[in-house]
């Protein structure tokens, strides 16, 4: 047990309306397989690189103002090679205990 909410702990995200399934467009992009490798960069920042990658946005504020310091600790070595976007974002929030939500096509950090 990691503390950390289901959704949070198997990449799936609550997609504007909890309970509702996210649109096909929006499923696509959470399942798309994605390479991506940086290290010394923030959470804010890996988050803010894998959704790009995507297509997706990032509220930074939001972001930010719900979830310092720990979006704000440092991200070493981290490395994904074809794996889908909701199961990197698992691996980059669950060491800082964060979880994400998508609101219209932004990324939002909370702590559960």
């Amino acid at each position: 047990q990691t503390g950390l909410p289901p959704d949070a702990t198997l990449g799936i995200v609550a997609v504007n309306r909890p309970g509702m399934p996210p649109s096909a467009a929006l499923a696509e992009k959470l399942a798309r397989k994605i390479t991506y490798s940086s290290s010394g960069k923030s959470v804010q920042y890996v988050v803010i690189d894998l959704a790009q990658l995507v297509g997706l946005r990032y509220n930074f504020n939001q972001s930010f103002a719900l979830t310092d310091p720990e979006c704000r600790q440092t991200v070493f070595d981290f490395s994904i090679r074809n794996e889908s976007f909701s199961k990197a974002m698992a691996r980059v929030l669950k060491p800082v205990k964060l979880g994400y939500r998508i609101e219209g096509e932004a990324i939002v950090l909370y702590r559960p």
